[in-house]
Parts: structure tokens; C-alpha cells; sequence
């Protein structure tokens, strides 16, 4: 049996430029998610995905599941992958924009 074709969503993209980036900042990983997506980065946009805050259907579900942030709360720390962050790593991804 082979492999599908995966079809790389927004934790594919967050968890693959982690893996190439650990230590990534907030607004370094959101900002090139936009791009990859095509959009201008605000902030707010795709918070859901590192925030630890409880908003929204998928708030915290993700951060200390997939990726972690380290160093002490509100000093800047970066992000790193958890075991379960690194199963959806696609290493060859284009990392430059989704449907480019």
C-alpha cells in the first residue's frame, strides 16, 4: 500500500517551519503562515493555533500538544515541537506559498 498524497494544512505548515525553525517567535510563525496562505498578516489572525488563551472552538488545543512555548510567560520565549508536533512535519513542503 503507498502513501497518499498529503495535503499540507495550516498544522502541517506551523509544525514543518517549527521543525526547520526551532525557537521561532509568535509573530515570526504566524506572519509566515499568512504568507504562505497569501495574506497580509494582522494581529489576531490564526491565533488560535499558539495561544494558550480560552477563546474560539480550538483555543489551547494545540500549544503543549503539537508545540510548546518555552522560557516564562510573556518574556518572548520561542516554540518547539512536541513528539506529536513532529508526526505532522512534511519535510519536503513547499514552505513558500500554498498553491505555488
Amino acid at each position: 500500500m503507498t502513501n497518499p498524497t498529503r495535503h499540507p494544512n495550516n498544522l502541517n505548515f506551523i509544525a514543518t517551519y517549527l521543525f526547520h525553525n526551532p525557537g521561532a517567535r509568535y509573530t515570526e510563525i504566524l506572519s509566515a503562515l499568512c504568507q504562505w496562505k497569501g495574506r497580509d498578516y494582522r494581529p489576531g489572525l490564526y491565533t488560535c493555533y499558539l495561544s494558550d488563551v480560552s477563546f474560539g472552538p480550538n483555543a489551547g488545543r494545540y500549544r503543549g500538544n503539537l508545540w510548546h512555548k518555552r522560557g516564562p510567560r510573556g518574556f518572548g520565549g520561542g516554540y518547539l515541537l512536541t513528539l506529536k508536533g513532529m508526526a505532522r512535519v512534511i519535510p519536503n513542503m513547499n514552505m513558500e506559498k500554498q498553491n505555488g
